[in-house]
């Protein structure tokens, strides 16, 4: 979905962006975009307080994850069309990019969706696009109520995979985080300072969980760390084994095979943290 529409700074001005969004560093990411852009936003990190936001004030727009705690992003796309009436675009944000997903965000109320990690010009195009539409050409007229039309994600995921961790070798690659970034240390050191603070409480509670044998817990835990891992090359490492892990908890089996995979991942994020305390 590429674009050649602009939005004017005077317009950007007046528009106004609901980031909602569970895992903080993915928070952090899309707000630094966002400012960079000449957007206002507002962010908040579940569906519950989304809607509490909405009723006070008013957007233009809505970024929205999908596993949230307290109301996830469809309960709350359905609930913002359903009962608040409004069709501002909702454009929902996922670490599942297959067809069956896509439907059912489209049929939840959203119109677009992004598979995650958020690819920045992909984002740039569909926000900008939908903006256009819905506030530069529509600006004098009352938002409707009806479903905008979804349009189509070329987004393609690639997955580069290791079978084991080898000791010897740094796990972390800054690579990716440098270049969203466009060179700001600042904000790279603000995400590794999240990221050392959110992964000891993502392992700690994804442990907890399959010590309880709490596949929801497991299936949630493991899809936060989808999100953070790519920001710090990590992805390249254990997102083999986060999907299967999240897989197997969703069908709520394998408790033994979880417990195996939850080990290597446990070691890769120990010697992230390690290597990450010196950057």
């Amino acid at each position: 979905m590429k674009t050649d529409r602009i939005i004017q700074d005077d317009v950007k001005a007046k528009i106004k962006i609901l980031v909602v969004e569970d895992n903080l560093l993915s928070r952090k990411y899309l707000g630094f975009v966002l400012k960079n852009w000449g957007y206002k936003f507002d962010e908040c990190s579940n569906g519950k307080l989304a809607i509490e936001n909405i009723t006070i004030h008013k957007y233009d727009l809505i970024l929205m994850d999908i596993q949230m705690p307290e109301l996830d992003g469809h309960e709350t796309a359905r609930y913002i069309r359903s009962n608040l009436k409004l069709g501002l675009p909702i454009i929902a944000m996922t670490s599942h990019s297959d067809e069956e997903e896509r439907e059912k965000c489209l049929f939840s109320g959203m119109n677009d969706y992004m598979a995650k990690p958020i690819n920045e010009e992909e984002l740039y195009n569909i926000i900008t696009n939908y903006l256009f539409t819905t506030v530069v050409l529509n600006k004098e007229k009352p938002v409707k109520t009806e479903l905008l039309p979804g349009a189509e994600n070329s987004l393609k995921v690639s997955l580069q995979l290791q079978d084991s961790i080898d000791n010897s070798k740094k796990i972390i690659n800054l690579d990716y985080l440098i270049e969203i970034s466009k060179g700001d240390t600042k904000f790279v050191n603000e995400m590794v300072k999240i990221f050392l603070t959110e992964n000891h409480d993502e392992i700690r509670c994804l442990e907890n969980a399959i010590v309880e044998n709490n596949f929801e817990g497991i299936k949630i835990g493991a899809n936060k760390l989808r999100s953070s891992i790519p920001f710090f090359g990590l992805d390249k490492v254990i997102e083999k084994e986060v999907i299967e892990l999240e897989t197997l908890a969703t069908d709520k089996i394998d408790i033994e095979k979880i417990k195996i995979l939850f080990s290597k991942i446990k070691k890769a994020s120990e010697m992230a943290n390690i290597e990450l305390q010196s950057v």
